[in-house]
């Protein structure tokens, strides 16, 4: 085993010298807080795109009927400005709830801790970006078999918000974490 390895490297002239201790647990535990910062940075960098996206296509759907007013357009083109519009903000929100690294990221610490027994603030950030997101999908879904234009205002506008709250919440927590 390692003993035969060693007194055979010794026997050949070599100096090999086996540390008695392990390295201090502070040593270590330096190591994992630098590497969690810079898990969370970089975290922290990835989700500050698709919260601004999403932010600012929120700001988009709620002016989208000032302007179809003000530019004097036909409604059909409102209407599908701002489908365009709860399409870019399902796959930014589903992108960053389990695509980016700011998702997956919390993703892996909650199963991490489930898997461990443990509830963590990291498995309820991970369950209200996907719940939000999977939610908001659910009525942007929806948006599209409601025959009546007029009902879907206020669809459109509950999916928005929860489409843009998964990944606003990864960014917040992510500022608040640094």
């Amino acid at each position: 085993g390692a003993r035969s390895l060693l007194a055979r490297l010794r026997r050949a002239g070599l100096d090999v010298r086996v540390a008695e201790h392990p390295p201090p647990l502070g040593l270590l535990e330096g190591l994992h807080a630098e590497q969690r910062e810079l898990q969370i940075s970089t975290a922290l960098r990835s989700a500050a795109l698709p919260a601004t996206i999403a932010l600012l296509v929120l700001v988009l759907l709620m002016t989208a009927p000032e302007i179809e007013a003000q530019l004097d357009v036909g409604p059909g083109s409102v209407d599908l400005f701002m489908t365009v519009l709860l399409v870019v903000i399902s796959l930014d929100a589903a992108w960053a709830s389990f695509g980016s690294f700011a998702g997956r990221y919390f993703i892996d610490c909650a199963s991490k801790s489930l898997q461990r027994g443990g509830f963590t603030m990291d498995v309820l950030i991970a369950a209200s970006t996907c719940v939000t997101s999977v939610y908001g999908l659910g009525l942007t879904i929806l948006c599209f078999f409601t025959p009546n234009a007029e009902d879907l205002m206020p669809i459109r506008m509950s999916a928005a918000h929860f489409l843009s709250m998964a990944p606003v919440l990864l960014l917040v927590i992510l500022i608040g974490k640094t």
